[in-house]
C-alpha cells in the first residue's frame, strides 16, 4: 500500500474521532455545582435544586429538593438514592425531601441516580448519577 494512502486514512480517522468526540460533548452536558445540578442528554434535561443556602447537604437534616424535567414524561422516571422521599409534584417536576446519613456517603457525596424508561430496551436506563456534597 502506498505511503500517501496510509497518511490519508490516518488523517481521515483523526477527523472522524474528533468529530465524534465533539458530538458526544454536544449531546451530553452535565453541570454539577453543589446543591444546584443540571444534566442534558439527547435533548432531555434534568435539573436538581436543593432548598438550602449552603453548597452541601447537612447530615440528618431533611432538605427539600425540586427535580425538574424537560422533554421527559414523569411516568418514565425513577429517582434512586438513600434518604429520598417523594412529597409531591406537577406536570414536569417532582418535590422530594432528602435526609442524608453518614453511612450512605461515598467520598463525601450522596449519590442520586436518575433513570429513564427506554421503550426500545423496555428497561429503565441510567440517565445520570448526580453527586451531591454532604457534611
Amino acid at each position: 500500500m502506498p505511503l500517501e494512502t496510509c497518511k490519508s486514512r490516518n488523517e481521515s480517522m483523526k477527523f472522524k474521532i474528533i468529530f465524534y468526540v465533539l458530538i458526544a460533548f454536544t449531546l451530553s452536558s452535565c453541570a454539577q455545582n453543589g446543591t444546584e445540578q443540571k444534566c442534558t442528554k439527547n435533548g432531555k434535561t434534568v435539573f436538581l435544586k436543593f432548598d438550602t443556602d449552603k453548597d452541601y447537604l447537612e447530615f440528618e437534616k431533611p432538605t427539600n429538593l425540586k427535580v425538574v424535567f424537560e422533554n421527559i414524561e414523569l411516568n418514565n422516571i425513577m429517582i434512586l438514592g438513600p434518604g429520598i422521599r417523594i412529597t409531591g409534584g406537577g406536570n414536569n417536576f417532582m418535590k422530594c425531601e432528602v435526609t442524608v446519613y453518614k453511612k450512605y456517603i461515598s467520598e463525601g457525596n450522596l449519590e442520586i441516580l436518575i433513570k429513564i424508561f427506554d421503550e426500545k430496551t423496555e428497561k429503565h436506563e441510567l440517565f445520570n448519577k448526580f453527586l451531591i456534597p454532604a457534611k
